[in-house]
């Protein structure tokens, strides 16, 4: 998400990643890889398991994108984005683009 952050902020999206871990870690890690959109902290899950994204076996947030559009309905899902798969952004800023 970091190395083409600017193909969605091109179109006008704003990201926010979702994670389970604590703010601090949270702040050091953007730090440390520089990451160029805000992450949000959801240490008890309640954001993850309202959005059906919660893991229960592994005690943890699955990686899930969704697109919510400028009316807040959820446009798109990837219930399973692989970072490191052009095909999978590809989706995802088409489907930004889409929900201009």
């Amino acid at each position: 998400m970091r190395d083409n952050f600017s193909a969605l902020a091109e179109l006008g999206a704003a990201v926010y990643g979702v994670s389970g871990d604590y703010v601090y870690s949270h702040h050091e890690w953007a730090k440390a890889l520089g990451l160029p959109f805000v992450l949000l902290s959801d240490h008890d899950h309640r954001v993850a398991a309202a959005y059906d994204s919660y893991d229960a076996a592994r005690g943890m947030n699955r990686r899930t994108i969704y697109l919510v559009d400028t009316s807040g309905s959820v446009a798109y899902v990837d219930p399973a984005y692989k970072v490191n798969d052009p095909a999978a952004f590809e989706r995802l800023r088409s489907a930004v683009a889409a929900a201009r």
